[in-house]
């Protein structure tokens, strides 16, 4: 097993966020799902130079997406929280109980622990 992502709370958006504010402050009169689960990482790749592809494992029924949607993500002792495309379809979800992120390198510390912690577990 690779390491545990806290939480993830599902999160629909249609605008950009600027760089310069965090994500929850950017996103934070936005609708939210009720719905907070564990995900555990199971898998990560290489999309290309600068982003990782990862699969989260997800075992709470009650967590479900539409295409489009991103999730919140919670890292344990990461301080921030990070917001990542899911790339995967809720039909992948359903079948697999698993999302897929793509996460760009940058130096937010969430992408940043993607990017150079977890391939240390998978």
């Amino acid at each position: 097993m690779c390491s545990v992502v806290s939480a993830i709370r599902l999160f629909v958006s249609s605008w950009r966020l600027a760089a310069s504010s965090s994500h929850l402050e950017l996103t934070e009169n936005a609708g939210r799902s009720e719905v907070s689960v564990l995900a555990t990482v199971t898998n990560l790749w290489q999309e290309s130079k600068a982003v990782k592809g990862l699969s989260l494992s997800i075992e709470n029924s009650s967590f479900t997406f539409k295409s489009g949607q991103w999730v919140d993500v919670f890292i344990p002792g990461v301080a921030v929280v990070g917001g990542f495309s899911i790339t995967s379809t809720p039909q992948f979800l359903q079948d697999h109980h698993q999302i897929q992120l793509a996460v760009k390198r940058s130096d937010h510390p969430p992408a940043a622990w993607i990017h150079n912690e977890v391939w240390e577990c998978c």
